[in-house]
């Protein structure tokens, strides 16, 4: 015991009215109330909880709190949590220093900061453009912005409703929405900010999750479902001869032609690049970093889409194995064409939101599976092989390979492509297909 906290020892059986008639002395005394736990009374007056005891050999104190302001009873159940640490070999006052450094450093650490960390975790186990419109949003709404630099505990669920409301309403703007916002990227941003939380609160940064705590459409007002409509080949035929009639960028029809004659994914076409390309063995082989399903996969190349590419790489100015098919020199934040792109294409033409056409990228993949699916030529795997369907069975998936029934999905893509493109389908061709 310090010499400079001598005692009078009070009794055991003491209440908060005898301890605040303790004075001080000329001398600090305590006044012990059993289990280590005593109240230390200062020369000034000043009366402090403290609790005494030993671990790993050494005498150790623990400071508990101010009296009045925790009385005894606060006193006593904050000194039994202390005595359960120690049972399991813990010291209480280094989990108490534990956790202020932990405090410490959420408040220090800023969302915007976390967001950067959250990515980088993120990294690889995501396809590619995946991974890149994450980033884009967050760096763009997030990390730019004011809420970037604010403290990841001071967070709330007001921030991310602020947030996720202006975005979808178009009063929080960067310069790339669309004039009326969107919903869609809101939505988006929200889920991103879930995940990021999620994290924050496995690595001990955050304790509970501001994103969960708001419903959507609390923040966005809700929109109606729209499916991407299957157009039969007779209307493909007709919209793809459209879109080379009218006078656009060789780059953007061949990226509409692309999506809707192979039926990949759209970000599978937009990344698409020049060395991806066997000409000579018609086939587009796509590494699994940038597929839907982690999984590589090749898309056979029918004639008329080889045909059509190999045009675009004859006038391209980028055109080494690692450059982007469809590069942009006028793309702000990616080096090639957007999803947006595409997409207006069909917009422009009157299959929009406002029409009972509606139709986007996405939909020639369920174009061509209703068509190959009711001609009845081909087995279901074939067709879910060709869309690049995940595998359910894991022993099937085992021995899947990015070529598995390579003739049988050639010969869907040429038959596909006879149909619908102009460049060589026969009128008679196309009378059929309608």
């Amino acid at each position: 015991m310090n010499s400079t906290e001598r005692t009078n020892v009070r009794p055991l059986k003491v209440a908060d009215a005898s301890l605040k008639a303790l004075q001080p002395g000329h001398r600090p005394h305590k006044c012990s109330v059993g289990g280590g736990l005593y109240l230390l009374v200062s020369t000034a007056g000043s009366k402090t909880w403290n609790m005494a005891y030993r671990f790993g050999g050494r005498q150790r104190t623990l400071k508990i709190g101010l009296f009045p302001y925790v009385n005894l009873a606060e006193a006593r159940l904050l000194a039994y949590e202390a005595h359960k640490l120690l049972a399991v070999g813990i010291d209480p006052v280094a989990a108490r220093e534990k956790e202020r450094l932990m405090n410490v450093q959420a408040h220090a650490e800023t969302l915007g900061a976390l967001c950067a960390e959250w990515l980088e975790h993120r990294r690889g186990s995501v396809a590619d453009y995946t991974f890149g419109q994450s980033k884009t949003w967050l760096e763009r709404y997030v990390v730019s912005r004011d809420i970037g630099n604010l403290p990841v505990a001071e967070i709330t669920a007001a921030h991310v409703h602020q947030l996720v409301r202006g975005v979808a309403n178009g009063s929080i703007r960067t310069g790339f929405e669309r004039q009326n916002g969107s919903t869609y990227v809101a939505g988006k941003l929200k889920q991103l900010l879930g995940q990021v939380f999620r994290y924050a609160i496995s690595s001990g940064r955050a304790q509970n999750n501001p994103a969960t705590m708001i419903a959507l459409s609390d923040a966005v007002k809700p929109r109606r479902v729209r499916h991407n409509k299957a157009l039969p080949p007779s209307q493909m035929c007709a919209l793809l001869d459209r879109i080379d009639s009218e006078n656009r960028m060789l780059t953007t029809r061949t990226l509409a032609a692309t999506i809707l004659l192979s039926a990949c994914r759209t970000g599978e076409a937009l990344q698409a690049r020049w060395g991806e390309f066997d000409f000579e063995n018609a086939l587009w082989s796509i590494p699994a970093s940038r597929m839907k399903n982690k999984q590589p996969h090749s898309f056979p190349l029918s004639a008329q889409l080889a045909a059509r590419l190999l045009i675009l790489r004859s006038i391209s100015q980028k055109t080494n194995a690692e450059d982007y098919v469809f590069y942009s020199s006028k793309a702000k934040i990616l080096p090639h064409l957007s999803r947006g792109a595409v997409n207006a294409i069909f917009a422009q033409m009157g299959l929009n939101e406002e029409s009972n056409n509606w139709f986007r990228a996405h939909g020639a993949r369920g174009s061509i599976a209703v068509w190959a699916y009711e001609s009845g030529r081909w087995r279901s795997e074939v067709i879910e092989c060709y869309l690049s369907h995940v595998e359910r069975n894991k022993v099937k998936l085992a021995y899947t390979n990015a070529t598995k029934y390579l003739s049988e999905r050639r010969d869907l893509a040429q038959r596909w492509a006879d149909l619908i493109d102009p460049l060589t389908a026969t009128a008679n061709t196309r009378q059929n297909a309608a």
